[in-house]
């Protein structure tokens, strides 16, 4: 983390057991952010503070048709808004078609 103000820069280290982070946001006070994590078979929205504690804000079922990504609190820190990308596949299959 790096802080813009005097230059400072200290290492966080979120209690993940393996998660990779992507697509972060702070939280509107600055002292957290939220995070999705990808595990193998999931795929979590976090919230995670500067001193490492992590909390599963969110965790969808069916992970192979969603995709999390770009959350964003509100100024008042009363809300949180992310975008959640689905899809489906329908396939037909017709033999002998001339």
């Amino acid at each position: 983390m790096l802080t813009l103000s005097d230059g400072t820069c200290h290492e966080l280290s979120p209690e993940l057991q393996g998660h990779d982070l992507y697509s972060i946001g702070w939280a509107a006070d600055g002292k957290s952010f939220f995070a999705v994590s990808r595990l193998r078979d999931s795929l979590d929205l976090l919230h995670v503070t500067l001193a490492g504690k992590v909390q599963t804000m969110l965790s969808p079922e069916g992970y192979q048709n969603q995709f999390l990504r770009g959350p964003l609190a509100s100024p008042d820190g009363r809300y949180l808004a992310f975008k959640a990308q689905t899809w489906d596949g329908n396939v037909w299959m017709i033999d002998n078609f001339r």
